[in-house]
């Protein structure tokens, strides 16, 4: 009966992506983490043998199977209670 309640793995790394970003996009502008998932390589490439999949690009897709786009998590995510109730419309929406 467990696997009948519990939830979809991808699901479950879904949410706590979602989350890490909102803890990211929440500290200062100098901070490497936050640095890091809004950086972009100079020429809009990385070198090779590198995945083209990235932190960023894979939560922005997550982003989109809820709606939301880059400017408003960035603007939400500052808010915490605000970024909560988003955390948990999230969680609603990928759950289905």
């Amino acid at each position: 009966m467990l696997w009948a309640i519990s939830r979809k793995l991808s699901d479950i790394i879904t949410e706590r992506r979602f989350r890490m970003a909102g803890l990211v996009l929440s500290l200062a502008d100098h901070r490497a983490a936050k640095v890091a998932i809004s950086w972009t390589p100079a020429d809009g490439r990385r070198k090779t043998g590198r995945s083209k999949k990235t932190l960023r690009r894979t939560f922005q897709q997550d982003l989109q199977m809820v709606d939301f786009k880059w400017e408003e998590v960035e603007y939400v995510a500052t808010d915490r209670s605000k970024w909560r109730q988003a955390a948990a419309l999230e969680e609603l929406s990928v759950s289905k």
